[in-house]
């Protein structure tokens, strides 16, 4: 019979020098596992016998030859794993001792062995749909005891290769989360059990899991524009259950940053402003209970009411120390205007004095030599002024005796 030396790849055959002297093993024989066979034979303690030659011919391989595959320099040794063979392999085995000179005594008989399946993964995996940004995988802990733990590998639809995401330790382990997922996305899933020796089963079934989706925007928001110092936001009542809060944002352009101005749990806000005519951009969005936010809203904006318009074409005409103003309204929303009184009394007094109504004629009655100014406010609903329309001073003087 020929042999080859060394490993798989030698193609060369080689013929082995048989010393008739050297005792034959003739107690040989193998256990198959997954990916490993263990071999036994009885040792041989002749002081000529310096070690064995293991032989493996792959039964079913077009080479019909047998391959070395180990050498073993120590007689008393008398056992030998052949590790990392692929499962469901049929193996033909034989064994020699070999003297100092390398001469080898015959062969022992053919020992066939076959590595064992690999072992099915565990027999029920389920998925839990609809959490925020995680994926919930349950299973029964697989039954066999060699089960040091599981991967965990995960792919989406459109993706070709699994990838692994987890591996947990322990055959009792029997729950995974996984997080940081993408929102309404689905994934698919399946576990393989791992041995204490780092062998991985088959796959298990896959299971598809889909995370919560966002919830859906706001459609409209209502802004004013008529009130004083302020803005109201109002929106319709978000449709879903779930819904926490709503968030809204601020910006003074329309495609400006827009920055986290308030939460509310009601779909109504009023922003206090302090100002008269200012205007703002708004967005709003909803969030719900596990905090996942909707999208914005588009741009809405909103204005506090301006100042109303200042009185138009303040005049004045004086008769002796009467003074008679008159002006034009400025504003359809002014309800009344403001005279005020200015009068230099003294070198460093004035005397500020008041006067409201709802006609466009004042008449004042001026003290002699005093420089009086007037000015005129319009005045809106809200008690809100206008700039005010001011005159030059003025001055009454008593004519002087002819």
């Amino acid at each position: 019979m020929t042999w080859i030396a060394g490993c798989s790849k030698h193609t060369q055959p080689h013929q082995f020098i048989i010393d008739e002297n050297i005792p034959q093993i003739t107690r040989f024989q193998s256990i198959g596992d997954i990916s490993a066979i263990a071999l036994e034979w009885e040792p041989n303690h002749d002081p000529m016998v310096k070690g064995y030659n293991i032989y493996r011919q792959r039964q079913e391989s077009e080479e019909a030859q047998f391959v070395r595959i180990a050498s073993i320099n120590d007689r008393f040794v008398s056992h030998y794993v052949d590790k990392n063979l692929p499962s469901e392999q049929k193996y033909l085995y034989q064994i020699t001792a070999f003297n100092e000179k390398g001469q080898e005594s015959k062969p022992s008989q053919i020992i066939p062995t076959i590595t064992r399946p690999i072992f099915k993964s565990v027999v029920y995996i389920t998925g839990i749909d609809m959490m925020p940004r995680k994926a919930k995988l349950i299973w029964r802990p697989h039954q066999n005891e060699r089960i040091s733990g599981y991967v965990v590998e995960r792919k989406e639809p459109s993706e070709k290769e699994w990838r692994v995401v987890a591996t947990l330790t322990h055959r009792y382990t029997v729950e995974y989360i996984d997080s940081y997922l993408k929102d309404n996305t689905t994934y698919m899933y399946r576990l393989k059990a791992v041995t204490f020796d780092n062998l991985l089963s088959t796959p298990s079934d896959i299971v598809t899991v889909t995370t919560k989706p966002l919830p859906t925007p706001i459609i409209e928001v209502n802004t004013t524009t008529e009130l004083p110092q302020k803005i109201r936001l109002e929106w319709a009542k978000h449709t879903q259950k779930d819904i926490s809060h709503y968030n809204i944002y601020r910006s003074n352009e329309s495609k400006g940053s827009f920055g986290f101005l308030a939460k509310r749990t009601t779909p109504l806000f009023t922003d206090e402003i302090k100002e008269h005519g200012k205007g703002y951009f708004y967005q709003v969005s909803a969030v719900d209970f596990d905090g996942l936010e909707s999208m914005r809203t588009q741009e809405w904006y909103g204005q506090s009411i301006a100042r109303p318009n200042s009185p138009q074409s303040l005049n004045y005409t004086q008769e002796g120390n009467v003074t008679t103003l008159t002006w034009q309204k400025g504003d359809p929303r002014t309800r009344a205007y403001r005279i005020n009184i200015q009068e230099k009394t003294g070198w460093f007094s004035l005397k500020n004095t008041q006067h409201e109504q709802t006609t466009t004629t004042f008449v004042y009655t001026q003290q002699t030599n005093t420089p009086t100014t007037y000015s005129v406010e319009a005045i809106d609903e809200y008690n809100i002024s206008s700039i005010s329309a001011v005159t030059t001073p003025i001055v009454f003087e008593l004519a002087k005796p002819q």
